[in-house]
């Protein structure tokens, strides 16, 4: 009965590592320029999230607005004469001469104003949310955090894409 056990038991375990490594080769590594340097998520110690172009074709996420209930304590409200931006809860308020608190960066470019949120998104690779205070990296204006936006690369060739709806 114990050789029995013994064998079974082995057997067991034998198949739960082969199905776990098996698992594991599937997992796409994400690669992240939050510490503007690429490098796999994991690897990264800072609080972020990664939000891929192609996720957010497919959630149909076309502003900030949109991406902010997919981004945890990240908050994008809008009323008719400005955008309120805020991360883990800490925000510039609705004043528009003050520039906000959470910076937006675009392929680099910092972008101050709350107003300049409500761009559309389209021809992104992924939207980088880094909570937390952001200055070492991104200097002024991220005291609660950062939005780092990166578009998609230039398709050069004989090919070209497009999307219409």
């Amino acid at each position: 009965m114990r050789k029995l056990f013994n064998s079974i038991f082995f057997l067991v375990i034998a198949i739960s590592i082969s199905t776990a490594n098996t698992f594991a080769a599937e997992l796409e590594e994400i690669i992240v320029t939050a510490t503007k340097k690429e490098e796999s998520l994991q690897d990264v110690s800072a609080s972020v999230t990664v939000l891929s172009g192609e996720d957010m074709q497919i959630a149909g996420f076309h502003d900030f607005a949109g991406i902010s209930q997919y981004i945890p304590n990240f908050a994008v409200s809008e009323n008719a004469i400005t955008t309120i931006v805020s991360m883990r809860g800490v925000g510039a308020g609705a004043n528009q001469s003050f520039e906000q608190s959470v910076g937006l960066f675009v392929d680099g470019v910092h972008l101050a104003k709350g107003r300049q949120f409500r761009t559309g998104l389209f021809d992104i690779e992924r939207v980088e949310a880094l909570r937390g205070p952001q200055g070492v990296l991104f200097g002024k204006n991220t005291l609660s955090g950062a939005v780092n936006v990166i578009s998609a690369k230039p398709v050069i060739g004989g090919e070209f894409s497009g999307q219409i709806s």
